[in-house]
């Protein structure tokens, strides 16, 4: 009996002391990452438009990254790209001929939360449908407040516009750190013709 005593006691204790060490780490990361305002295991999907000559960012959604992607080593290394992305191109540097299967998970995603438009067109109802392009990013330009993964929606005519010969003139913004967010529109404008298969088209209808 005190062998038996011994022995399973020996175990609780590991095995408090491993859950003690793991809660330990799991806090540390955690207030280092609010610290750094580096938030890589969160996508934030956010619309980007010009309404009027103003610049606006809009949050459609946040959620986990493991939700989005599914499975653990697909999470894993979109969270591994977002820290590898630079401000000269905030796009996750993710293999090109895998990148198709990174971008469907976000475009189900969107295509799930607004398919409601897509029902009332079907059913007769005065409704409007636009196009928007879709890029994983995670820009790490200084300015940026928070770091973490972005399914940016731009309309795809405002990105085609960068590329016209008549390319559409810097808006204002309804805060100072969001001149940050007309550049890279400028870098996402430029990557689509020389990296089109890190873009992904949605049609929402409303």
């Amino acid at each position: 009996m005190l062998d038996l005593l011994q022995e399973y006691g020996l175990e609780l204790l590991i095995g408090a002391a491993v859950t003690a060490a793991t809660t330990l780490l799991t806090l540390y990361r955690a207030r280092r990452a609010w610290r750094r305002r580096e938030f890589y295991d969160r996508i934030n999907f956010s619309l980007t438009f010009v309404d009027d000559g103003v610049l606006k960012i809009r949050t459609l959604a946040e959620d986990e990254v493991g939700r989005v992607f599914l499975t653990k080593p697909a999470a894993d290394r979109v969270v591994k790209s977002a820290t590898r992305t630079t401000p000269d191109d905030p796009t996750l540097p993710l293999p090109d001929d895998e990148y198709w299967y990174f971008l469907n998970p976000v475009l189900n995603e969107l295509s799930e939360r607004y398919s409601a438009g897509l029902f009332r067109k079907l059913a007769g109802h005065p409704t409007t449908t636009a196009r928007y392009a879709v890029a994983l990013t995670c820009e790490a330009d200084g300015a940026i407040r928070t770091r973490k993964v972005r399914a940016m929606v731009v309309p795809t005519d405002l990105l085609a516009a960068f590329g016209s010969d008549e390319p559409p003139a810097e808006p204002t913004y309804e805060s100072p750190h969001h001149r940050r967010r007309w550049l890279t529109l400028g870098q996402l404008a430029s990557l689509r013709k020389t990296k089109p298969f890190r873009f992904i088209e949605v049609e929402i209808t409303s």
